[in-house]
């Protein structure tokens, strides 16, 4: 499946790196990922984060390099440190937790999964013209 990925990712002009990829907890992430979302940068920060992490083979377990990768999007570097050095019970923890478990509700058991108009799932890596066919059936069965 992951040279698939790779082709798939190379048609968008994305090179993915799974050969040098440093396997690491990315809970920190998400809990900094959580705080761009509370800020106005949620899409900034994750596809900072997915392009430190798939192409640039960056350690997204490390508290310094969170926080270095969030300055980079305009957010607070020392918010961003705490963020990430949140324990667990912490508010941004909690938030990760709960969009785990909403994630299991709506079906997901891997990544990439995708949620469009908050019901309608694409799972696994599709291209192009599968996320274009679901939206226009999102938009025919919605908005006709």
């Amino acid at each position: 499946m992951l040279p698939e990925l790779q082709k798939l990712a190379a048609s968008e002009g994305v090179q993915l790196r799974f050969e040098q990829l440093q396997l690491v907890n990315t809970r920190r992430a998400h809990r900094v990922f959580r705080l761009g979302q509370q800020r106005g940068l949620g899409e900034e920060m994750i596809e900072r984060l997915f392009t430190g992490y798939f192409t640039e083979c960056l350690d997204l377990s490390e508290p310094s390099m969170l926080a270095r990768l969030a300055a980079e999007v305009g957010l607070d570097p020392e918010e961003a440190l705490a963020a990430a050095e949140a324990g667990f019970e912490s508010r941004w923890d909690e938030a990760v937790s709960a969009d785990h478990a909403r994630g299991q509700m709506l079906g997901a058991s891997g990544v990439p999964f995708a949620l469009i108009n908050g019901k309608y799932r694409v799972s696994g890596a599709q291209t192009a013209e599968v996320f274009a066919g679901a939206l226009h059936e999102v938009v025919r069965r919605e908005f006709a």
